[in-house]
Order: structure tokens, then sequence, then C-alpha cells
């Protein structure tokens, strides 16, 4: 049996799809753990191995410094019954998103001490 599941940002309440989470191929030969990607609903071709990477790679450096979260499915079918999360329904739509602010390690490094501060984590220097 699979599972869909999807990584969320809790800041943007925005979510990408990883697919089902699998263990065997199409013809039911067993492979290493794996998601098995989405079908573009701009496009309607699948989405799936490098280039739904590519997609989670966007995803994560646009929402670097949020709060993340893989979920099932299930759980968002459970949780979001008033439709607050807003999935990216194609390739186009994540790519489309740029980082703002552009990736900067330092930066980036001072925000996340500013959030560790404001959840009352202190700084780690």
């Amino acid at each position: 049996m699979s599972h869909t599941y999807d990584v969320l940002c809790r800041e943007c309440l925005r979510y990408v799809d990883l697919g089902k989470i699998c263990n065997m191929d199409e013809s039911g030969r067993p492979v290493p753990w794996l998601f098995g990607g989405w079908r573009d609903q701009e496009t309607g071709k699948r989405i799936e191995g490098a280039h739904l990477w590519t997609l989670v790679e966007r995803f994560l450096i646009v929402h670097r410094n949020h709060p993340l979260q893989m979920v099932s499915e299930s759980y968002l079918e459970k949780t979001d019954r008033d439709d607050v999360w807003q999935p990216f329904e194609s390739a186009t739509e994540v790519l489309a998103v740029e980082p703002v602010p552009a990736p900067d390690d330092h930066e980036d490094s001072a925000e996340v001490q500013r959030r560790d501060r404001a959840r009352g984590r202190g700084s780690q220097e």
C-alpha cells in the first residue's frame, strides 16, 4: 500500500506534492523507497524523478528559514477542512516563485537566530 506525501510550509500555507511513497515499480518489482511524483495540472504530464526534485529544491530554497513539515495527504484531508493550505499545481507555478529575499548565507543565518530568540530558544553562537 502506498500513501501520498506533501511538504508543507507552515508560514506561507503552501505545499508541494511529493507523490506516493512506494517501494515497487509499475510492474510490481521491488525498488528502494521513493516518491512517485504527481500530475501537472497545467500540462497533464507526470512530474517524477529528477524533475520532481528540481521542483522540491525550488520549494526548499523559496521557503528556507520557514517551518516545513512532511506530512501524508491524509493529514491534510483531516485537518484542512477550510482549504487553508494551497498546493502548487504545476511545475510552472513552482518555478515562477522567486526566493525573496535572495539566498544569502549571513542574512539567512541572522534570520534563523532572530526567529530562535523570538521563540525563546536563545542564540547558539
